[in-house]
This record gives structure tokens, sequence and C-alpha cells, in this order.
């Protein structure tokens, strides 16, 4: 091959959407060879898209020094600086793949296109000294997506410059496969500004710098772990949305649940339907929820302090058997006692006949504790952990048979220690 006196050019890549030529944007290059392939080529390719590009631009020959633990994050190390990897493909190219493979050995060449291929670098594979591009079968596993790029085949009676032009025009088209080139002075900088927002609550100044990125187009491979990290961010961020937007409608529907039951019931279907990740944290379903039929019917004579006792008792326990919802009863959708809480005001009493004394404001449960609620305390292991009887001057190991069996029953046959046992829990 001949040489020539070369002048700098100035090539224009195209890139569609981006509009950038090589006056805006000098890609990187990486050159990857056999030397026993094409050491000779590759070496004058050097020199010519120095030439071209700039020598800054262009990157050649990887040497992996021997004390290097993980020789495949070494070349990935380096590689990830490259916008286009060139993989020149001389005669002997697909033969020393095979030789390689076959001997064990580090296939340097390999591992650069492997590398290239994970981390979506842009290839241009070009056939030199009369090679041809290689048959799918002739391709390890891990290299065969390299098909999805036009091979360029230089005309080995081609002049210098033809030779080059043809080089540059096979970056070009392999740059305009991608609708836009993302580096990391575009990603970075909004990345950090994103993660500062983020961290400090501002969800506007978040969002704002979430739609930047996302204005970028696909990220790159070479991006993935800061793909993942967005993805979660973003969820993280529609909840963080959905707590700020949800709390004052779900402090109305408290506020409504005062006044008319029926109606705040309607309005937190709604608004679970609407806000799922807000959730329901003060129980509401359970102490709004209609009760239907029979069990509305039961809950009335119950609830009827002017009813005879033997009649109230026989529809509290038919009521037990069909399921008794009435807030304070049972247990909450966390499985613990659902307690509704009566609030008595500050103030003065008479204790005894002549003690006067003044409590603060306190609350007491309207009904005495169930069945079904002390033995969500059982379940749980509350016999069994130490915390709930510290201090107390005896440790109950099993609990006492329920004389009464009944899940609305108050739970009977326990002590005052078994009481404060399950207050602290």
């Amino acid at each position: 091959m001949a040489t020539q006196e070369l002048r700098p050019q100035e090539a224009e890549v195209v890139v569609p959407d981006a509009e950038l030529d090589l006056t805006k944007f000098t890609p990187t290059t990486y050159i990857s060879y056999y030397k026993e392939d094409s050491k000779a080529f590759a070496e004058a390719m050097r020199d010519w898209l120095s030439l071209r590009f700039g020598a800054s631009r262009v990157l050649f020959e990887i040497e992996v020094p021997p004390f290097v633990e993980s020789f495949e994050y070494y070349i990935r190390d380096k590689i990830i600086k490259a916008d286009v990897v060139l993989a020149l493909i001389g005669p002997d190219w697909t033969q020393l793949i095979t030789d390689y493979a076959e001997r064990n050995l580090r296939d340097k060449v390999r591992s650069e296109l492997r590398v290239s291929l994970q981390e979506d670098i842009v290839i241009a594979p070009i056939c030199v000294l009369g090679a041809s591009p290689p048959r799918e079968i002739d391709l390890p596993n891990d290299l065969k997506s390299m098909l999805r790029y036009n091979f360029t085949i230089l005309d080995e009676d081609s002049s210098i410059e033809e030779e080059i032009e043809a080089i540059v025009a096979s970056i070009r088209a392999a740059l305009s496969q991608r609708t836009k080139i993302i580096t990391p002075r575009d990603f970075e900088p909004l990345f950090r500004n994103f993660q500062d927002a983020y961290q400090v609550n501002d969800i506007t100044t978040a969002l704002h710098y979430l739609r930047e990125i996302e204005a970028l187009g696909e990220l790159p491979r070479r991006y993935r772990p800061f793909k993942l990290q967005i993805d979660r961010y973003r969820r993280d961020l529609n909840r963080r949305i959905q707590v700020r937007d949800a709390r004052p409608r779900y402090f109305i529907i408290k506020r409504v649940a005062t006044k008319n039951r029926r109606e705040a019931w309607e309005m937190l279907q709604l608004f679970l339907t609407e806000y799922p990740e807000f959730g329901d944290p003060d129980n509401l379903a359970t102490k709004l929820r209609p009760m239907q039929g029979r069990a509305q019917q039961l809950a009335a004579i119950v609830e009827d302090a002017t009813a005879p006792l033997m009649q109230r008792i026989e529809a509290a326990h038919e009521l037990a058997e069909i399921g008794d919802s009435r807030p304070g009863v049972g247990l909450r959708s966390d499985s613990l006692p659902d307690i509704k809480w009566i609030k008595i005001p500050a103030g003065e009493f008479i204790q005894h006949f002549d003690r006067r004394l003044d409590l603060p404001t306190f609350y007491i449960s309207r009904y005495p504790i169930t069945y079904m609620q002390y033995q969500a305390f059982i379940d749980d292991g509350g016999y069994e952990r130490d915390e709930y009887w510290a201090g107390l001057a005896r440790h109950e190991r099993n609990p006492q048979p329920q004389e009464f069996p009944i899940a609305n029953h108050p739970r009977d046959r326990i002590s005052w220690f078994e009481c404060m046992a399950f207050c602290r829990w």
C-alpha cells in the first residue's frame, strides 16, 4: 500500500435529529485488531485518523498489564471512553477468534468487542486486506450481534484517499444508527442536580431535571446503573406526589366521617382508587364499612341499651358468627386491634368521698378488649417476648383458656400482668 501525504479534513457526521458534524462533535475512535492479522494496516489507520480527527481522538492498543486481576474489567474501563470502535477484520480474523477460544487464551479483541456490545458503543466493522465479513456461524455467541452493523469492505485497488473516505463513511454510518449521542457532559450534570433536589424533597425541581434527562433520549448501556436508579427515583417521586396530594383529601374524609358515615365511606372508596400508594393509615375502611342486612339489624340490637340483656347477648353471638365489623371490636388490616377511642376531657373528679383530683385529657376504649383482639397478641408471640413482661412481678407463660371463645366477646380469665403485657404490645 503506497504512502501519500494527507491533509487534515473535517468530516461531517450525520446523526438524525441531532445535526452533529465533526466541527461540533468529534467522535473518539478506538481501533480493535489482531496484531497477527492486520497490525501494519491498523498503525496506518491510526495515523490517518489522527490527521482527520486529532491524535487525542484516536485510541489505539490497550496494553493489559500482567498483574491486572480482572482482564475484562480493565478493558471495559478503557474502551468506554470511545464513541465508536473500528473493528478491523483481516483475512485471519475469524480463525484467530477460534484459535484463542480453543487454546483458552485471553482474547483481547474478543473482549473489546464484547464490552462494546454490552455497553452499547457503536461498532464500525471494516474488512481489510481482502477479507470478507464473517458469517454468523463463524462468530461466538457473544459477538453474533455484531452482524446488525453494516460491514465496510475496503477495495485493495483503491487509493489511500478513497480508503480514508470509506472508513470515515463507515464511522458516519455507524453513528447514524443512533438517534442521539449522549455524552457524560450531557447527562451527568443533570443527574447530579436531580439527586440534589430529590434529597431535599424538592419535588418540583426534581421533576424538572427528570424531564430534562428523559429529553436526552434512550441512554446507552454504559449508563445502565443510572437507568435503574432513575426508574427507582421516578417510582418514589410518584409515591411522594401521591402522599403530598392525598393527605389533605384524607383529612377531609375523616372530618366527614364524624357527621355522615355513609358519605365518608363513598368518598373513601374513590380516594383509595385514586391514591393507592397512600393507603388507609387510620383504617377508616373498617370503621366506615356499612353493615349489610342481618348484620346491621343485629348490631342495632347489640348497641340498644334499652333492649333486654339476653336479646342483646344472643344478637352479639349471632353477629360474631356472620362477622362483626363494628369499629373497636375486631382487627385492623395490619392485624393489630382496632381500638375505638373515647375522649375523656380534662377536669376535676372526686375520689372516694372527699378527695378532689385533677386529671388531664385521656382516652379509653369504647369496648373491652375482645377475644379476637387478645388472640392476635397471643398469635404474635406475646407470651414469649420478654420485653412485654420486663419489670413485672410475674411473667405468665401460657394464657388461660377463654370461658366464652366468641370473637366479639370480651377476653376473660386474664391477670393484671397479662393486661400490662398486652398494652405494651
